[in-house]
């Protein structure tokens, strides 16, 4: 056995999944500097090759994203067809559930597949704690009598060289990026939204100092990542076209860190839908409202606390509307506030003249990194 961790990571064009990466090694390594870490895609099976060097390492690292659903195991994670070819513990960095709504119903009945329930039960068997990045998650596991999962935050929360930097709050901010969801690409309330938040943004800040932030490819690199189209590329397609028509400012981040740590690491204020967005300013100790799409930017509330809205004010998670989705069908399966606009612009004024909440999550990250310290110290 040799001192390595292998790590399952999964950027393939998503910005935010590159940052998880990016931040879950550089806690490794200022923390546990007496391992090597090794990275292979999460997405694709293991050859015989990775699994040997596998099981010639101290642990297999599941590291970030919402790969706590249903088709854990082999969907999001194909691994190997039969776990017991993995000799070392296997363990969870951060990783979060995927749901939609995030209320007590989508907790108490959030399920797995048999497949999923037992690689959920190789990993609570091992002697190790793993840790998952909200308290939804926890709660989710906690309910199946999964006891060795940890809440430690998402590791992209942790930059400790801001850790006793204060918040800055510019009562007028020159930098300000918007960051643009994907659920308006399957809801036209959404992406009206969107629209009207942008359009009062650009008004109150000028197009000079405001501009929107794509985190998946503009181009033909998000059907190369994936192997496919999505609504995702045709709505930003269409959104990048109608900022054009508004003379807004626009970049694409995609498909690697350093763009992102850029973009962000300039700006002064942040708003928009992109959890790991918002997670980075955060980090960073810098002001950031993030308007949530569904359960896991809910779930990062209780977490950081701040300044985190619901883009919806009801969703249909029914048969029928999951159905329907499948088909295509144009049917809106989510109700939203048209004053949610104004209501962060109120917000985000009050804010910049006399900062109170946006102050809260440096304290709350710190709070928790003591628990994300104990995981990694307590790793194989």
């Amino acid at each position: 056995m040799n001192d390595t961790y292998v790590l399952l990571t999964g950027a393939r064009n998503n910005a935010g999944d590159f940052l998880i990466g990016h931040r879950a090694r550089s806690l490794l390594q200022k923390y546990r500097p007496d391992r090597k870490i090794q990275d292979f895609e999460a997405w694709k099976p293991l050859t015989d090759e990775q699994v040997d060097l596998i099981n010639r390492s101290r642990a297999l690292l599941l590291t970030g994203g919402p790969a706590l659903q249903k088709g854990f195991w082999p969907k999001v994670y194909p691994l190997v067809n039969n776990l017991d070819q993995i000799k070392v513990p296997i363990i969870t960095f951060g990783l979060g559930w995927k749901s939609v709504a995030a209320d007590a119903r989508a907790v108490n009945t959030y399920s797995f597949s048999p497949k999923s329930l037992e690689l959920l039960n190789r990993i609570a068997s091992n002697g190790y704690s793993s840790s998952v990045r909200d308290y939804h998650t926890w709660e989710v596991l906690k309910r199946l009598g999964l006891d060795n999962f940890q809440m430690t935050g998402c590791p992209a929360l942790y930059e400790p060289e801001n850790f006793d930097t204060p918040v800055r709050v510019p009562s007028e901010p020159t930098n300000v990026v918007f960051s643009m969801g994907v659920e308006a690409a399957r809801s036209a309330r959404i992406l009206e939204q969107s629209r009207e938040l942008i359009k009062e943004l650009a008004l109150k800040f000028g197009t000079e100092r405001f501009k929107v932030a794509f985190h998946h490819s503009l181009d033909d690199r998000y059907v190369k990542a994936y192997g496919k189209t999505s609504p995702v590329s045709d709505m930003q397609l269409a959104m990048a076209a109608w900022l054009d028509t508004q003379g807004i400012n626009y970049v694409d981040i995609s498909g690697e860190l350093n763009k992102m740590l850029d973009l962000y690491g300039r700006a002064d204020l942040h708003i928009g839908y992109r959890i790991h967005a918002h997670i980075l300013m955060l980090s960073l100790s810098k002001p950031s409202i993030v308007i949530s799409e569904d359960g896991r930017g809910i779930a990062l509330r209780n977490v950081t606390g701040g300044l985190n809205f619901d883009a919806f004010t009801e969703v249909d998670t029914g048969l029928l509307a999951k159905a329907a989705r499948r088909l295509g069908s144009a049917r809106d399966r989510y109700g939203t506030d048209p004053g949610l606009p104004q209501k962060i612009i109120d917000y985000l004024t009050a804010e910049l003249s006399q900062p109170a909440q946006m102050l809260v999550p440096r304290s709350a990250i710190n709070n928790h990194f003591s628990r994300m310290h104990a995981f990694l110290k307590g790793l194989p």
